[in-house]
Parts: structure tokens; C-alpha cells; sequence
């Protein structure tokens, strides 16, 4: 792949993600960076994110070894596997700011598990035909020493455009 083909995407929350499109329409996680952190996760082989057809009840599954380092030092860190997973899991309606809509509902899965930590996130979106991403929900498990956790959750919804 040519470097062409490389996304990075600079998230709102403290995250930069780098993506690879595929000649078939897909696209693998290459690496994600924690900014708060000062952390970067490394996939090796990259990690797939989104398949070019996806089918109800059929998830598709990706494993990679998984490598975190310093961002500043390119020291490193821990390492283990990641596994991801997204499907989509039928239709559903929900009601947000923009109205009520019948969406496709796409559920990612992500487990990362490093020697000294383990990473559980679960996305959830609702997508409405011939509009796009109308709610996404957001919970995150992290677990060190087998000993602290932190857990995050959040809800985002479209919200309408002023003119």
C-alpha cells in the first residue's frame, strides 16, 4: 500500500487513529494513539476495521498482535493480541433530537490484552438509510493488574444543523 492510503484522524476525544483503505473497499487499523496517555497501540498485522459488505448475523472477526509504546520515546511498552469484531445485529427504532428513526444497528467489539492490562470497547451505532450515523454508544473497560479498573461510557447523538 502506498502511503496515499493511509488516513490518520484526529479525533475529538484525546485519540489519533490511523486507517489503510484496501483495494477491495475495506480498511485496517494500523495503529491508535492516547494523547492523554502518551501511549500508542500498534497492530501487526493491521488490524480490519470494516469490510467491504458486511451481513446481518455473520460478524467478521480480526486478530492482531498488538504493541504499546511511548509516543515521545518510541519506548515499549506492553504487548499482546487484539481481537475485534463488528456485526451488524438487525434494525432497531430510535428516537433522538433529529426524530425517530429505523436504523441498521452495527455493534464493534474490541479486546486488547496486553501482559499488564486488558481493553474491553464496545460501539454501538445506529445508522438511518440515506442519512447516516444518527446515535453512537460508547463503553470502555480497562483493566491493569488485573486489579484497577477504569470504566467510561458515553451516548452521542446527531444533533440537528442550524443554517
Amino acid at each position: 500500500m502506498s502511503a496515499q492510503n493511509i488516513l490518520t484522524i484526529e479525533e475529538s476525544t484525546p485519540r489519533v487513529t490511523k486507517i489503510q483503505l484496501r483495494p477491495d473497499g475495506s480498511c485496517e487499523l494500523i495503529s491508535m494513539d492516547s494523547v492523554d496517555g502518551g501511549t500508542r497501540s500498534i497492530f501487526d498485522p493491521p488490524l480490519l476495521m470494516c469490510a467491504n459488505t458486511l451481513m446481518s448475523n455473520a460478524p467478521l472477526r480480526s486478530e492482531s498482535s498488538m504493541q504499546t509504546e511511548l509516543i515521545e520515546s518510541g519506548t515499549a511498552r506492553d504487548q499482546g493480541t487484539a481481537t475485534r469484531t463488528i456485526s451488524i445485529d438487525g434494525m432497531a427504532r430510535i428516537t433522538t433530537a433529529l426524530g425517530t428513526f429505523d436504523c441498521v444497528v452495527v455493534t464493534t467489539h474490541f479486546i486488547g490484552a496486553l501482559g499488564k492490562a486488558k481493553i474491553d470497547t464496545q460501539m454501538t451505532i445506529w445508522i438511518a438509510p440515506h442519512i447516516g450515523s444518527i446515535a453512537e454508544k460508547y463503553r470502555q473497560k480497562i483493566t491493569i493488574l488485573g486489579l484497577f479498573t477504569k470504566n467510561s461510557e458515553r451516548f452521542i447523538e446527531k444533533l440537528p444543523q442550524e443554517n
